[in-house]
């Protein structure tokens, strides 16, 4: 608390002085403000005396004689605000101690703003990390071990599920293919499998098997419609979808001691994990690979693309009509959005450089049996 005839430096200005202050010293009488400079002395009665406080400039407190505003004093010591009893100090005293806690407040929601950014910063660095890491493990797979892994999900599902044993049905869903078949990477070949199930479903395995149900073939009419689901699929394995998936699913930190353990660590995070595999859905993140990655061998392998565009128009327009929920073939499941893919994939084809002479395919012939 400010104490009478306590002195704080402060200044005086008066027009006819112009911008020139008056330095000098405030201090508090019993009755009045008074300021002493070099020839220059001046009372403020407290009962006149006005405070205000200057925000926009260097945080001053100006003081002035309510009658006689010529004069007008500033100070920079804050501690002129403590005198008791005058209304015009205690009220600034108020607004100050208000803007420091305004002000307080604004720091710490801009440290907790700061917090989350930098969280979800290093989240992000995290998740890329980790992503680089599933990569690098899943690139250290072997054929020979994608083919094992594939062939114990094989067999899983048939124990469920027979497959149709028609080979010439096969063969010519095998001849339809190869058009597609040929322009994907030869590291593997591939083999079809049909199943009778009214449901249009295919999925792909590690290690080059593909399996289609008679219910996509009846759902389609023309090859591409085919061809478009087929190459969304086997991007899923050339991709290592499965695989990343499972790996990711351990978690960050077990991800990163397979990482370091080398192509051991991951045959051992892939130990007994066909089931898994089988039953999972990939994330939108996958999806939206397989998409992009199913549509560039279509075009690498001069097939229109738009046949994957009308599969999905197809799928989306059979599930509204039916609304059933388990129709939708597992291959779709968890997708992102139909109509967003459509969108995407229809921006594509709009910047698609070349729109004619594709290959020309037979007609499918009927699956109602």
């Amino acid at each position: 608390m400010a104490r009478a005839y306590e002195q704080f430096e402060a200044r005086a200005f008066h027009p006819d002085h112009g911008n020139q202050p008056i330095q000098g010293v405030v201090y508090f009488t019993p009755g009045a403000l008074a300021f002493r400079g070099v020839a220059t002395a001046i009372d403020i009665p407290l009962q006149r005396l006005t405070a205000e406080f200057d925000e926009a400039g260097e945080g001053r407190i100006i003081l002035q004689d309510a009658i006689q505003p010529d004069w007008t004093i500033t100070t920079n010591d804050r501690r002129v605000l403590d005198f008791p009893d005058v209304p015009s100090l205690s009220a600034v005293a108020e607004q100050i101690e208000s803007q420091a806690t305004r002000s307080e407040l604004s720091r710490r929601m801009t440290l907790v703003v700061l917090f989350f950014v930098g969280a979800g910063l290093v989240l992000w660095l995290g998740m890329l990390a980790t992503g680089a890491m599933v990569r690098s493990i899943v690139a250290k797979i072997p054929p020979e071990k994608e083919r094992e892994v594939g062939n114990e999900m094989l067999n899983e599902i048939t124990n469920v599920i027979k497959f149709v044993d028609d080979s010439n049905r096969v063969a010519r869903l095998t001849d339809t293919a190869q058009p597609l078949l040929r322009a994907l990477p030869a590291t593997q070949q591939w083999q079809f499998y049909l199943i009778n199930m009214s449901d249009p479903n295919a999925f792909a395995l590690p290690g080059g098997h593909i399996v289609v149900t008679t219910g996509l073939l009846r759902l389609v009419e023309r090859p591409e419609q085919l061809l478009g689901v087929v190459s969304h699929e086997v991007a899923h394995v050339i991709c290592k979808h499965s695989f990343r998936q499972m790996i990711a699913s351990a978690g960050p930190f077990l991800v990163f001691q397979v990482f370091l353990s080398g192509r051991g660590g991951a045959f051992a995070a892939l130990a007994g994990g066909s089931a898994i595999l089988v039953h999972q859905s990939f994330s939108q993140e996958y999806e939206k690979e397989a998409d992009d990655v199913g549509w560039d061998y279509l075009v690498a392998a001069n097939i229109d693309p738009r046949g994957m565009i009308e599969v999905f128009q197809k799928l989306k327009a059979t599930e509204a009509s039916e609304r059933i929920s388990n129709f939708i073939p597992k291959a779709f499941e968890s997708h992102p959005d139909m109509d967003k893919r459509i969108a995407r994939l229809n921006a594509k084809w709009k910047k698609l450089p070349r729109k004619t002479r594709f290959v020309q395919f037979v007609q499918l012939e009927d699956e109602t049996q």
